[in-house]
């Protein structure tokens, strides 16, 4: 029988570097107003296809229901409010629900989040900076994997800018256009050849872009700590200047786990966050660190010490005694049992934030599913019936 030990640390650890990862709120706002509006047609369509079924019931043709009900209106109503439904009003996800849950942890339950055994020593008057200093590059958990996939791809794309100018030649060549008397396959051969160029201009300037978007990547986050506070131009996420005050920080944390390679050697990464309400700053080291990422971290982690005066607290054990509680409630233990059943306490904290979560999920399946259902039903059930041979 196989087990679980819940949900993986890095999953909570790679959303802790995502946090940053923009959100449209402008589409976020049109798909919340669009919902009512498209569950009033969802109500419509559903009732046109009922009367389509009472009909196909009396008159015997099931045709005209069966076009209506998996048709264009029907299912691209259905698509519409999914998608609005799930992109404006649907809870955050549950990985975010844990970040914030870690996040209240760490502004001080000393219970479940201690302090870490090592804390960071505090700079003295002569190591304090006289002015406004860099401390970087900081890394993300994601930034080597986002590095070479954009790479990959900034490489891999101009190989379809080839293809797609040589068909492009290829459909040129194969005859001239007459401006005076042309015909219907001259201006296809044309528009053809004009979409061909274009496709290979796009892809030029997707790889252009890919590369571009890698290097500032691989450069690393960059922060600027002054005697209020630091800021950072987000590199990763391209969502522009932020900023912590020193005095609004209210969390600083600390999470281990390990990692099993391909060469079945276990490595052990460690990730910081500095988080105030509105904003969150990540950073990772692992053992493959350079010594100057280990140095700058190092002194950051002190300078962070000294400005805030909150103790590094260590969540390693609380991420995972998270991930079994997240495992409890959600109910995924039914599903694969768990190794060990989760601290009560931690399940009465995660509880209550889950709760909109699987509460938006309920909403969302009976929306979607119910009608449907028996749709599909009554008129399965119809066709049958129709099926069988008169009495």
């Amino acid at each position: 029988m196989s087990t679980q030990t819940g949900q993986h640390p890095i999953m909570l650890a790679a959303w802790l570097d995502r946090a940053g990862q923009p959100s449209n709120r402008v589409l976020r706002t049109l798909a919340r107003i669009a919902t009512p509006l498209l569950l009033i047609a969802f109500a419509v369509v559903n009732a046109q296809a009922y009367a389509t079924l009472i009909a196909a019931g009396r008159g015997g043709d099931w045709s005209p229901f069966w076009r209506f009900s998996w048709g264009q209106p029907y299912l691209g109503v259905f698509i519409a409010l999914a998608v609005a439904f799930g992109y404006g009003w649907y809870p955050d996800s549950v990985n975010r629900i844990a970040v914030d849950s870690l996040h209240q942890l760490a502004a001080g339950d000393d219970a479940l989040a201690p302090p870490a055994s090592a804390q960071p020593d505090s700079l003295s008057d002569g190591e304090m900076p006289a002015g406004p200093e860099q401390i970087g590059p900081l890394r993300g958990l994601l930034d080597r994997g986002r590095v070479s996939a954009l790479r990959y791809t900034a490489v891999a794309v101009p190989v379809f800018a080839t293809i797609y100018l040589g068909l492009a030649a290829l459909a040129a060549s194969l005859g001239l256009f007459d401006f005076h008397q042309p015909d219907i396959w001259q201006i296809m051969q044309t528009l053809l050849v004009a979409l061909l160029l274009l496709c290979t201009l796009v892809s030029v300037a997707l790889a252009v872009m890919c590369w571009r978007q890698a290097n500032r990547i691989r450069g690393g986050l960059m922060v600027e700590a002054n005697h209020e506070g630091i800021s950072w131009r987000d590199t990763r996420w391209n969502t522009g200047e932020h900023r912590i005050i020193w005095a609004e920080a209210d969390a600083f944390f600390m999470m281990k786990y390990r990692v099993d390679t391909l060469l079945s050697d276990e490595r052990w990464r460690t990730v910081y966050v500095l988080a105030a309400p509105d904003v969150l700053l990540s950073w990772h080291l692992e053992l493959l660190s350079s010594l100057a990422d280990v140095r700058a971290y190092e002194r950051f982690t002190r300078l962070i010490a000294t400005r805030t005066r909150l103790p590094l607290r260590d969540l390693s054990e609380a991420v995972e005694e998270l991930s079994f509680a997240y495992a409890r409630t959600d109910g995924d233990s039914r599903r694969r049992p768990l190794d060990r059943e989760p601290d009560p306490r931690w399940v009465a904290l995660f509880a209550p934030a889950l709760a909109p979560f699987n509460r938006g999920l309920r909403i969302l399946t009976g929306i979607f599913l119910v009608p449907l259902f028996f749709l599909l039903l009554a008129g399965g059930l119809g066709w049958l019936i129709q099926q069988l041979p008169p009495h």
